[in-house]
């Protein structure tokens, strides 16, 4: 989901680090769309047509002004792309979808999606700042980029950690006063116009629930490096020492991303299965994802479509992708407990099977310790990690 011109450059020449412990490369996008890159519709503009002459696949969106939001669905569309990612602030889910945003990561990413499903919608539109972090004219200056990124690292591994008291209250006021006619109405939107969602509850789930003793305790932080140990740390307990009342109102928050996923899911709304990264910090695992879809009253089997055949569909490849038939991509997951039946049993992996190539959960296991005890974990090729609150390889 993050691609850069060089990266683009370096899959035409052949020239990308893929090993045998690489997933495949499906697709990639160039520069994600930020500020920096996309300050103004003609920015816009011209970077989506330099990806478009670099190979890209398809366009990532992230934080821009409306108005660029969709300059940038129309061009890329305009270019044959298709353009997916967060929902920025000020930008309705509902027009987003009309407009033909194609996918939609983290349920936006954005107060948008609480605000466009509450009952005072129209309220808490007034009371919400959608202003960029800088003015739009600064976006271009060479020094700019720098110095946010350097501001926002540590943010980036939990957004919510950092909120203004105003941002947190309007989250809770939004999700307090939930719509369930309305939520239904944006859901059917999205199906009605084939917008994916990608809900990545785990990522939600670790913004809201920080304070879950599963954030401090789990095994697989003592393989992350120091610095990086040491910074996830921080964030725990800025997380920790917010009021008693934020943090419960941020509970509430992720039931209801946990309740408005299921109700995507019923009305039909194409979505799949897939977890976030944070930089320097680990994303969380497939498996914590699967439970997260699971409590959010979606079928086992249902899940499994989520992880195969609708990515699958997404790409363009249901003859190759998602099935087990003669001619198509010999990769697969090998469990030994039937998946239709509990969700626990996607978990049950005995083998995996990559490019035709048989590996033991045995050998993958290995190669975990092997690369951690060399301390090459960020090497080119990364290890395949067992079920965990955390996938730090």
């Amino acid at each position: 989901m993050a691609g850069t011109a060089r990266m683009l450059a370096d899959r035409a020449e052949q020239r990308l680090p893929l090993g045998t412990f690489t997933p495949r490369l499906l697709a990639m996008p160039g520069e994600i769309l930020t500020p920096f890159s996309a300050a103004s519709v003609d920015d816009v503009r011209r970077a989506i047509d330099d990806q478009y002459e670099a190979g890209a696949d398809f366009v990532k969106m992230v934080l821009t002004s409306p108005e660029v939001f969709f300059a940038a669905v129309e061009h890329a569309h305009r270019r044959g792309l298709r353009i997916v990612g967060h929902l920025p602030e000020g930008v309705s889910p509902s027009d987003a979808a009309a407009a033909g945003y194609d996918g939609i990561e983290h349920l936006g990413a954005s107060r948008g999606m609480w605000i466009e499903i509450s009952s005072r919608r129209d309220e808490l539109r007034a009371r919400d700042d959608t202003s960029l972090p800088f003015p739009a004219w600064m976006g271009g200056l060479p020094f700019v980029e720098d110095v946010m990124t350097a501001r926002t690292a540590t943010t980036l591994i939990n957004p919510a950690a950092f909120n203004s008291p105003e941002v947190a209250a309007l989250l809770t006021d939004a999700v307090d006063s939930f719509d369930e006619a309305r939520a239904h109405s944006v859901a059917a939107t999205f199906a009605r116009h084939g917008t994916w969602h990608t809900p990545t509850l785990v990522r939600l789930r670790t913004q809201y629930l920080m304070d879950d003793p599963a954030y401090r305790d789990d095994a697989w932080l003592g393989r992350m490096d120091a610095g990086s140990r040491d910074e996830y740390a921080d964030v725990l307990a800025t997380f920790a020492a917010l009021p008693a009342a934020t943090r419960d109102g941020y509970r509430r928050v992720y039931a209801m991303a946990k309740r408005f996923t299921g109700i995507l899911h019923e009305e039909g709304v194409p979505m799949m299965a897939a977890t976030d990264g944070q930089g320097k910090v680990p994303g969380q695992s497939l498996q914590q994802e699967f439970r997260e879809l699971g409590a959010a009253g979606i079928a086992p089997l249902d899940i499994l479509r989520m992880a195969t055949s609708a990515p699958a569909s997404f790409l363009g490849r249901p003859a190759t992708m998602g099935v087990i038939s003669p001619g198509a991509d010999a990769d697969l997951l090998l469990l030994g407990s039937d998946p239709t039946t509990d969700v626990a049993n996607l978990g049950s992996v005995t083998a995996v099977v990559r490019g035709g190539q048989h590996l033991a959960v045995e050998e993958l296991h290995a190669r975990i310790e092997q690369v951690v005890s060399s301390g090459s974990a960020q090497g080119a090729e990364r290890p395949v990690a067992a079920p965990s609150v955390y996938d730090c390889c």
